[in-house]
């Protein structure tokens, strides 16, 4: 009789707790939109950046996936730039665009910029510039579709058959050029490549292809504690939406010091970065440059994809599959007329293989 009571007991707990965890999602979530909605949208974190260079011209554009998403990309160029030259920049997990310009005149932007590149930045579903949306007057709004669970219902497979697809072939018909270059970090280099394994023609229309950080092979469960310790992190937990969308919230919030503090604390437990913990100006470098990363959050389940593929080690595969996209074959297939490939490795990698 006991233990039925007891059951009874760990039942109503649990349901208790089951609210409680609802609640405070909705709660985040209608904050995370009210966050959103008090930014001012004519200066997002690009534009905030791109300002401190008058020489530089910057655009918005949209591209659309074939399963209906907008997907907000920047156009930065001088104004006597080379339109020959054309490079895509894609960005990594729970990351967006910004990524690539947070070194000042230092960073990947910048410096493609000031050689005369026409540079666009590509931004997936569900970062912090893919939860924007347009008005018919060309402003930007937070998009009101984040509330919906369709929303987050996607993985890296979508990613791969939309995301990259649709900002590819959207840069490509702007620019009107034959071949456009390439620069991906971590899953953004995924994108790239598995795309090609499914669509070989994606390779006619690109050039020369950089690889930074590339997890198209993954180690089996990695030696990192704070990555296998994710690992372990119960479905129920994660729920079935957003991902650490909460992140934004903080980052509206917080001092911009503890924000950048925070996200380097982060990287260095996560292996992202390997200098000292005692080089005080090493710490105060990565500190100053994450401040200035507005990060994203991605969908529960592009993580559990992620965790998938980790507790498996090796090439990518697809959702809930074994199937794996067929990165051998492509570079079995590769020839003179393939774009060419620079691959950039970190010396201690705790995920890539």
């Amino acid at each position: 009789m006991k233990s039925m009571d007891h059951l009874r007991t760990y039942s109503l707990l649990l349901a208790l707790l089951s609210d409680v965890w609802h609640n405070l999602v909705t709660l985040m979530r209608t904050l995370t939109y009210n966050v959103y909605s008090s930014l001012n949208v004519d200066m997002l974190p690009v534009e905030k950046i791109i300002k401190e260079r008058p020489d530089f011209r910057i655009e918005r554009h949209w591209a659309e996936t074939k399963d209906g998403m907008t997907l907000m990309l920047y156009r930065i160029h001088k104004k006597d730039f080379d339109a020959a030259k054309v490079v895509l920049l894609q960005h990594g997990l729970v990351e967006n665009s910004s990524t690539f310009m947070t070194c000042g005149n230092e960073s990947i932007t910048h410096r493609l910029v000031d050689q005369g590149y026409d540079v666009w930045l590509a931004s997936n579903r569900a970062s912090f510039y893919g939860q924007m949306t347009k008005t018919e007057s060309g402003r930007v709004k937070p998009n009101k579709r984040i509330f919906e669970p369709s929303f987050w219902e996607y993985s890296m497979d979508e990613l791969i058959h939309l995301d990259f697809p649709a900002c590819f072939d959207y840069v490509l018909n702007e620019t009107k050029v034959d071949k456009i270059n390439f620069v991906g970090q971590s899953q953004g280099c995924v994108q790239v490549m598995c795309s090609m394994c499914e669509m070989p023609q994606i390779r006619q229309g690109l050039k020369n292809i950089v690889l930074i950080s590339p997890a198209l092979l993954l180690q089996k469960y990695p030696s990192n504690i704070v990555i296998r310790s994710m690992m372990l992190i119960p479905d129920s937990l994660l729920g079935t939406r957003e991902f650490l969308m909460f992140f934004i919230v903080l980052q509206q919030m917080l001092p911009t010091f503890l924000v950048g503090f925070l996200g380097y604390v982060a990287a260095r437990l996560l292996g992202f970065l390997q200098c000292s913990p005692w080089s005080y100006s090493a710490n105060k470098r990565w500190s100053t440059l994450f401040s200035g990363i507005l990060f994203g959050c991605t969908s529960v389940k592009n993580i559990k994809h992620w965790v998938e593929v980790l507790r498996r080690g090796g090439a990518i595969s697809k959702y809930g599959k074994t199937d794996l996209y067929q990165l051998d074959k492509l570079i079995d297939s590769w020839s003179d007329k393939c774009p060419n490939v620079m691959c950039i490795l970190g010396d201690k990698d705790y995920v890539a293989d």
